[in-house]
């Protein structure tokens, strides 16, 4: 049994160190992945899955954000750096990632608002999370966007 499931995650990691897709999302992208690796790390101490998490990240930051949301954009960006940031996970001053996209993020977020949007993967709610959840990174009421 354990054997089966051993080699299922065996599977599963090779289907995805061969996917290729441009998709950053964290529920259907390539952030869900690094979530994956960095689990199976925990379990197995594969390096291999350190320097491709800390690859990909560079990749993900450089890339041109068209979708904010937390399913598919660059809040489940931020959301899952700071979920490394509180893992001690990777050695990295978050506040320069939240920095570059927090104004984007926040602006985005309350037109969702204003436009009636509150869906928790798709639209404002999940993109609150970046600003109302406990955090280690410095935010700040006064970085939380107050209008469009």
């Amino acid at each position: 049994m354990i054997s089966n499931v051993l080699d299922k995650i065996r599977e599963i990691r090779f289907c995805l160190l061969a996917n290729k897709t441009e998709n950053i999302g964290l529920i259907d992208g390539n952030l869900g992945s690094l979530l994956f690796f960095y689990q199976h790390y925990l379990n197995s101490n594969n390096e291999e899955d350190i320097f491709f998490i800390q690859k990909s990240i560079e990749g993900i930051f450089n890339h041109s954000h068209k979708n904010y949301n937390l399913c598919s954009g660059a809040s489940g960006f931020g959301w899952l750096m700071n979920y490394f940031f509180k893992q001690n996970f990777l050695d990295f001053n978050p506040n320069e990632i939240f920095e570059a996209i927090d104004p984007i993020i926040g602006k985005w977020m309350v037109n969702e608002i204003n436009s009636g949007n509150y869906d928790f993967l798709h639209g404002a709610s999940g993109t609150c999370l970046l600003y109302t959840s406990p955090s280690p990174r410095d935010r700040t009421r006064s970085r939380m966007p107050s209008s469009a």
